[in-house]
């Protein structure tokens, strides 16, 4: 296969993507229910699989100049493993912990006090199984999904040919696909209760975001064809036909064999082609729209308002509760979702400047070169 790197250049409209997809997190969250408009659309999920797609693509991106090196001599193939591992623990895990310690020790949330090592180990995805939840960080089971890609995803890449690992990561989306709509069946069979959880939660449950993402990273002709009008247009209409049967059948839509095994694939498919609209139109309005400075803010602190906003939830209700005579009605309805929106925004961009962004400047100091000095320039590794 003929690569072409698009890691030499770095994508406008990237954080303008994740603060899109934040938004749609917090809206699903935070939002007030019955009767909303979460009734026409699934949008926390939705912003959960564009986080993949993003991941998937930029990650594979930062793999196949990490390969590229590899390739060229320049850079055994054990230090390119330590660099990607060092750049996504520099990336993840101090506020990923911090929150956990916040919530065992400070907090002392009773969900995570009695089962902490799912959470520790990012296997609390995978709690269903043992009917285990978490309260308050019950939201970190997408990070646990994205941190066993980034485990797995690096094998492909570095230690296989590119032909071959573009071929391995077709057979794990087509096998994840069919393994999550096996295991639908046979759970709803059975007589399970919560068969989207269940289902779409393990990593082979979102496979189809994460390998989209990567499969699109690897040669520019894709991202031209995918990121075509009448492509967009086709991913648009997957997600309408999601959102259009998630509407008619909401009532048992956790209960929903088809819809379990295809809504992912359905939001894959919109996020797919508009990452890949985004960069190949980057003088477009969309991208115009995504670079101004609020939407690149909340994009860049987007990690973080996702680990806190959930963890703040609590608060904000009871803050509510004590002082919703001091709003107009209208207003009170929704004021959880402002108090706790405002306030993540708020936290994540102080954490952002005080610890996210001191520590990924850490990154620079690895791998050394052979003449001892550090920095090796990999796609976009100060964002993922």
């Amino acid at each position: 296969m003929n690569q072409e790197y698009a890691g030499q250049r770095q994508i406008s409209g990237m954080d303008g993507m994740r603060a899109l997809g934040v938004l749609m997190v917090l809206i699903s969250h935070l939002w007030p229910r019955p009767d909303s408009i979460l009734d026409y659309f699934h949008f926390g999920r939705v912003g959960v699989i564009l986080f993949f797609v993003i991941s998937g693509f930029l990650v594979t991106r930062s793999l196949l100049e990490l390969q590229r090196h590899v390739g060229d001599g320049s850079l055994g193939r054990y230090s390119a493993f330590t660099t990607f591992y060092y750049r996504r623990a520099l990336r993840i895990f101090p506020l990923y912990y911090l929150a956990l310690a916040y919530l065992y020790w400070v907090a002392k949330d009773p969900y995570v006090t009695a089962n902490p090592s799912w959470l520790l180990f990012y296997v609390s995805n995978y709690s269903f199984f043992a009917d285990v939840s978490f309260g308050n960080a019950d939201h970190f089971w997408t990070l646990a999904v994205e941190e066993q890609f980034y485990f797995i995803i690096p094998f492909f890449l570095i230690l296989l040919a590119p032909r071959r690992s573009f071929l391995w990561i077709v057979m794990f989306f087509i096998g994840g696909i069919i393994l999550k709509t096996l295991f639908a069946y046979s759970f709803s069979a059975r007589g399970g209760f919560y068969v989207w959880n269940y289902a779409t939660h393990p990593l082979w449950g979102c496979v189809e975001g994460l390998c989209l993402g990567a499969l699109l990273a690897y040669k520019r002709s894709t991202v031209t064809w995918v990121g075509s009008g009448s492509a967009v247009l086709a991913g648009f209409l997957c997600l309408t036909a999601a959102s259009v049967y998630f509407y008619f059948f909401r009532a048992g839509i956790n209960q929903d064999v088809l819809y379990t095994s295809l809504a992912h694939l359905c939001f894959a498919l919109f996020a797919v082609t508009l990452i890949a609209y985004v960069s190949q139109n980057q003088r477009g309005g969309l991208v115009r729209l995504l670079e101004l400075s609020v939407f690149k803010w909340i994009g860049r602190i987007s990690y973080g308002v996702y680990v806190i906003h959930y963890i703040a939830r609590p608060g904000g209700v009871e803050w509510v509760a004590r002082n919703k005579e001091h709003f107009p009605e209208v207003l009170q309805p929704y004021l959880v979702f402002i108090v706790v929106s405002l306030f993540s925004l708020g936290l994540a961009s102080l954490s952002f400047v005080c610890l996210e962004k001191p520590l990924l400047s850490l990154k620079k100091l690895y791998p050394k070169r052979p003449d001892g000095r550090a920095r090796l320039e990999v796609a976009d590794s100060k964002r993922n």
